[in-house]
């Protein structure tokens, strides 16, 4: 009995051919690819909108301190640093800056202040919202008795700010 094979054979699973061209991994890969791609829109909306809330917020809050009294902070400030300037050259600073108190007025605001000790003169830079307040600014340096002479410099309007830049130059007695 040589001749009887008794081994069973497989009959090979034949799948269709498009499985063989990898269609289907093709198809799964796209499906995948569209999936991460709905997902990474969807995200970016999100961050959008979050970005939007938090400009909205930003800028409320910026709103709140500009309407409330960041003018006087910034008019503190001012007069702080140009104080630490004259403080550390010597000059008679109480002296200057109590005249100054008596005349400048709340919305007029002080940004650069320079005193010559030869000439005993000042030279401000100031800043207003309008010029019926640089009028009344200067009204009142006018009034003052202990500035002897004034004269006015350079009045314009910043574009950024809208608000009114005018220098002048006070005599003190």
């Amino acid at each position: 009995m040589p001749g009887i094979n008794l081994a069973v054979e497989k009959e090979a699973t034949r799948y269709p051919d498009f499985y063989k061209g990898g269609l289907v991994g093709s198809i799964i890969a796209l499906i995948l690819v569209l999936c991460v791609y709905g997902v990474l829109i969807f995200i970016n909306k999100d961050l959008n909108n979050q970005i939007k809330d938090v400009k909205s917020q930003y800028t409320a809050e910026y709103n709140k301190f500009l309407s409330g009294n960041a003018n006087d902070v910034l008019d503190f400030k001012n007069r702080g640093d140009i104080a630490k300037e004259l403080l550390a050259k010597g000059y008679p600073a109480q002296n200057i800056f109590s005249q100054l108190e008596s005349s400048v007025l709340p919305m007029v605001y002080l940004q650069s202040l320079q005193y010559n000790g030869s000439t005993n003169s000042l030279e401000l830079g100031c800043v207003t919202s309008g010029f019926d307040s640089e009028a009344k600014q200067i009204a009142s340096f006018q009034q003052n008795n202990n500035f002897s002479s004034f004269s006015l410099g350079k009045s314009s309007i910043d574009p950024k700010t809208g608000l009114v830049n005018f220098a002048i130059t006070l005599k003190l007695k």
